[in-house]
């Protein structure tokens, strides 16, 4: 009867999710597996939140060479908030990465660091080192973080010198204070659960992501299974139960879809504006359309452009933060000259503008132009989006 009335008080939840593979969203044709997906219970179908644009704004290129760099797949996410943070940001997020990137490994916790790239929060070392792994090679695929608790799950089994063999669908937790490790759930009583939540679901394989509820504070979970379940979100409260507004087919997927992540947030985030881009590359004189989804449906969207990203929390809702170097003249005078001309949304809320690349200067080998988009009904910022002219 209290689950109830807390269920029914609370306001939609939402979350950000991550995919295995690409995938198609009704609004969204094409989602790829390192963007994050927005999700609020009851308020329709997902939508892109970050898409692979600001991954190429935030990452830019690692080495040398002119080729903007590609996250690996995201596998694990949840909140971690800045110190001092006012507002949440996709700065405020850790997750892991599918594979290797640079010189992180695919079991490192990340973050988006706010002065460009990603910055390291804990080392897939220090966890296994706590683990006592005497075999296996360790993968974080699931992670939760909780009063300096990390609550995660791995991808493959492992043996451990101090909790014996671990299985992929087993939820474990590491304490940072004190270094000490234990086990939430073994794999087959994350079968039970589900068995209870969803009869005759069958066997699970892989536990994908963890992430607590807001309201209710159970620990959630999402699972290989059947195929029209594997973004399904299952909570431990109850015995096991489906979390109402995150089963699978409320996200509206166009095509079979699993989940890789999944983390719920605090606050209702009940759209988010989107700045996209088919390719992020462009050569002098050359036009290039960037494209704008989920606005106010026949509102007006401006567009601003700088040649250097910075970071600062905004009040406006969306993403919450400007990505451009405010102090820059080129940000400066597209506003004391007018050249924000505003852009007349659709009745989907998209709205599509041509940019001219300039010449690119002969000393340089590239130079990037960072955008990013504010709906002037909502007041929503977008992702920023990268164009780099080569």
């Amino acid at each position: 009867m209290l689950l109830s009335t807390l269920l029914l008080s609370a306001a939609p939840q939402s979350a950000l999710a991550s995919t295995t593979s690409d995938t198609q969203l009704a609004t969204d044709p094409v989602c790829h597996d390192e963007a994050w997906l927005l999700q609020t219970a009851g308020q329709g179908p997902a939508a892109l939140y970050w898409p692979r644009a600001a991954w190429f704004s935030q990452l830019r290129s690692s080495g040398s060479g002119t080729t903007l760099d590609l996250l690996p797949g995201v596998d694990a996410l949840c909140v971690a908030p800045r110190a001092g943070a006012q507002a949440i940001t996709p700065c405020d997020f850790a997750f892991s990465t599918d594979a290797n990137y640079g010189n992180f490994l695919d079991g490192d916790v990340l973050r988006i660091d706010p002065r460009g790239g990603l910055s390291l929060l804990l080392s897939e070392t220090e966890i296994s080192t706590a683990l006592q792994l005497s075999s296996g090679n360790f993968d974080l695929d699931a992670l939760h973080y909780a009063d300096d608790v990390c609550f995660f799950s791995v991808k493959d089994g492992l043996q451990s010198a101090s909790l014996g063999s671990i299985e992929d669908g087993d939820v474990l937790w590491y304490r940072l204070d004190d270094g000490s490790t234990g086990r939430v759930y073994t794999e087959s009583q994350i079968q039970a659960l589900v068995d209870n939540a969803n009869p005759g679901v069958g066997a699970i394989g892989d536990l994908r992501s963890l992430s607590a509820h807001p309201s209710t504070k159970e620990l959630c979970f999402t699972v290989q299974g059947p195929t029209s379940d594997d973004a399904t979100l299952y909570g431990d409260g109850q015995g096991g139960r489906l979390i109402p507004g995150f089963a699978e087919v409320d996200y509206g997927f166009q095509v079979s879809t699993e989940l890789d992540a999944f983390c719920f947030l605090e606050k209702q985030l009940p759209s988010s504006l989107v700045l996209d881009v088919d390719l992020p590359y462009t050569s002098s004189g050359q036009s290039i359309q960037l494209k704008v989804r989920h606005a106010t449906p026949l509102g007006k969207v401006k567009g601003v452009m700088t040649r250097k990203r910075d970071f600062s929390e905004s009040s406006y809702a969306g993403v919450s933060a400007i990505f451009l170097d405010q102090t820059s003249p080129l940000f400066q005078r597209q506003f004391q000259n007018g050249w924000m001309h505003a852009m007349q949304t659709d009745a989907g809320g998209s709205a599509s503008f041509r940019w001219t690349a300039p010449d690119l200067p002969p000393q340089f080998s590239h130079v990037d132009h960072y955008f990013q988009a504010l709906d002037l009904e909502s007041g929503e910022l977008s992702n920023p989006a990268l164009i780099r002219l080569r």
